[in-house]
């Protein structure tokens, strides 16, 4: 007499095909039933997949590194492409809530390119400020003013006259106010 684990293994391994074509077509037609149950599940077992998937990551670390490396040398365009774009949006994001108006531009010379553009110290603590905060600087720099909530203090200047401001010592930069 064969037991009801082996019987089910041969019957699979007989119709192997014959039921992963039906797996895939079941998944299909209850494709959103299947993603609510797994939410919920997640949702109540926050800690046992948390451990469970450190447990494995631990088991396979070599094989996943490599994965992980393969994967993104077969799509590292794709890759360049999208952080690129997402951190065009956040200097965009960070430019807009510092400037007056719709768009971003700077106060005294009118440039609205964005890549020129920066966001500079308008008390000129610039570099003490970037020591209190680790030395952030560039997308770190504006992960940190919007995680901050934008604090007051900063000013959006194009790289010109925020250089200007800079060399003369005063603070202030020598072009008109457009």
């Amino acid at each position: 007499m064969i037991d009801k684990r082996t019987y089910n293994r041969q019957y699979y391994q007989r119709n192997k095909e014959k039921a992963k074509a039906y797996a895939r077509e079941y998944h299909k037609e209850h494709r959103g039933e299947a993603n609510l149950a797994r939410k919920a599940y997640s949702q109540t077992h926050k800690e046992q997949e948390r451990a469970t998937g450190k447990a494995y990551y631990q088991s396979h670390k070599e094989r996943e590194k490599e994965q992980s490396r393969a994967y993104y040398q077969s799509h590292r365009l794709e890759y360049m492409a999208y952080f690129h774009e997402q951190r065009a949006k956040l200097k965009l994001e960070v430019l807009t809530q510092y400037c007056v108006g719709e768009k971003p531009r700077c106060p005294h010379c009118g440039i609205t390119d964005i890549d020129v553009l920066c966001i500079d110290h308008i008390k000129d603590d610039g570099n003490k400020h970037r020591r209190q905060i680790g030395g952030l600087s560039g997308n770190s720099f504006y992960k940190w003013l919007k995680g901050n909530n934008y604090p007051k203090g900063f000013q959006v200047l194009c790289f010109n006259c925020n250089m200007k401001k800079r060399m003369n010592g005063d603070g202030q930069c020598q072009n008109q106010v457009m």
